[in-house]
């Protein structure tokens, strides 16, 4: 066992987060000492089983306040924020109660992703929700600063801008290179300790979940969230004609491809660019005369570091090798290229065996010193889904016009209100590296709506839309 594995399995155990033996079975680490004492009977069970095991009660609700669809980062940190949000709120009114949430994700475990470099943003939240820094670099990296090299558009070896920065001091507060299978895993066993359920092997039937209707949820938010005001200013102000103790929100349907169903007050769509619900109700708009492609690969690099031909180059840090054509972000993790370039060569075929990989090598070789810099590494054969080492992304950046509204359930006529955040209802541009960093904005601000959205004794649906 290598020491990175040594010390997640260490970290996690001694943190009761999940027991020794799913890492061993997980990372085919052999059999564990308890798994080696279990009667030969015992029938193995899947990664989807185990890790649903993990919550309160196992089995699929009837019933659930909230239901998420898709069990990333972004769907964490939303059912995380809102759970602890809730408890905070309704501490001081036992009439109310802290909303029961529960999470879908049709995977039977966390997916190998691409790494992530954090901003303060995240770590400021990881701590906000009661994960210590010391935990957090048991398990992975921290990220020590940024650095920018800017290279002459004519290629020239001279000529080299840079300038690098350090962020806040780390045991204020963590900046990290993670793995996304790695921090999902730990978020995803903290939410389940804190009360959420998540589910993995559990798909939705998109096609028998309809969703409809008007963008109203934030104005729904903004006169429940008057409604609780000690101000009755506010609360005239947010809607003068209704009386602000009536009745619950209405209920809709969340169909599975199980057959089951889960009756919810709120469907959030959280599915990434896929946007499972989002494309029911709008199209997502493009940015015209805007062109970012993005080629990901992984790259490993052995020996010394210091005669790599960027000044203060440090791999703890994340690098930006800006271009004419985008930028090569370079972390410990991985390497990522993002391409701004529409004018390609006719023959690409000498630069690689795929797209991604004759444009970032087409790309490369028009630059001495990031060549002579990628000479230095090798990419890592057959990490991604698929057996794939390259994987590229076209025309990233998007927006979605409708991103919330209320559902109409044609089999009993409830009413559930739903959302898109986070990648669903919209990407930016990816030379900014916005990440976790940026679109985690979505998950926190739905979280910080949510309990006046359910709240009981709300504001009366029909007349708060009016």
């Amino acid at each position: 066992m290598d020491m990175c594995m040594w010390n997640l399995w260490t970290a996690l155990s001694i943190g009761r987060l999940l027991p020794s033996s799913y890492f061993w079975r997980t990372y085919g680490l052999g059999s564990s000492p308890a798994s080696s004492k279990a009667p030969a009977t015992a029938q193995p069970i899947s990664d989807a089983e185990f890790l649903n095991s993990q919550n309160l009660q196992p089995a699929v609700p009837s019933s659930s306040d909230v239901v998420v669809v898709g069990g990333g980062i972004y769907s964490l940190i939303y059912a995380i924020h809102l759970r602890l949000r809730s408890k905070s709120l309704f501490a001081s009114d036992p009439t109310l109660r802290v909303p029961s949430i529960t999470v879908l994700e049709r995977l039977q475990s966390p997916g190998y992703k691409i790494g992530k470099s954090t901003l303060t943003t995240f770590g400021v939240w990881l701590k906000s929700v009661g994960i210590s820094t010391s935990v957090l670099w048991r398990l992975v990296g921290a990220k020590d600063g940024l650095a920018f090299y800017y290279l002459p558009q004519n290629g020239s070896w001279d000529g080299v801008t840079s300038f690098c920065a350090n962020g806040p001091s780390g045991d204020f507060v963590a900046t990290l290179q993670i793995e996304r299978k790695i921090s999902e895993l730990l978020l995803k066993l903290y939410a389940q300790r804190l009360g959420v359920k998540v589910l993995h092997g559990t798909g939705v039937d998109v096609p028998g979940t309809p969703i409809s209707g008007d963008p109203v949820l934030a104005r729904r938010a903004k006169v429940r969230e008057a409604a609780y005001s000690s101000d009755p200013a506010m609360i005239l102000k947010s809607n003068p004609e209704a009386s602000p103790f009536r009745t619950e929100p209405r209920t809709g349907h969340v169909k599975l491809t199980n057959g089951l169903d889960i009756k919810t007050k709120l469907l959030v769509d959280i599915t990434g660019r896929f946007r499972r619900f989002a494309p029911k109700k709008s199209h997502s708009e493009r940015f015209e005369g805007f062109n970012t492609d993005s080629v990901w690969v992984y790259f490993e690099m052995k020996g010394d570091e210091s005669d790599l031909p960027f000044e203060n180059y440090e791999s703890c840090y994340k690098s930006h090798i800006c271009l004419a054509e985008g930028f090569a972000e370079s972390r410990a993790s991985d390497t990522r290229f993002a391409a701004m370039s529409s004018t390609l060569p006719e023959e690409l075929e000498m630069f690689g065996a795929c797209e991604a990989e004759r444009k970032f090598n087409w790309i490369t070789a028009k630059y001495p010193r990031m060549q002579a810099y990628m000479d230095r590494h090798h990419p890592v054969r057959g990490l991604y889904w698929g057996n794939s080492t390259w994987f590229i992304r076209k025309q990233l950046p998007y927006s979605t016009p409708i991103v919330s509204g209320i559902a109409k359930n044609t089999e009993d006529d409830g009413r559930m209100a739903w959302a898109a955040i986070s990648d669903a209802a919209g990407f930016t541009n990816p030379l900014h590296s916005p990440g976790i960093n940026c679109n985690m904005a979505t998950s926190v601000f739905l979280a910080e709506k949510t309990p006046y959205l359910l709240s009981k004794g709300a504001l009366e649906l029909d007349k708060t839309l009016d």
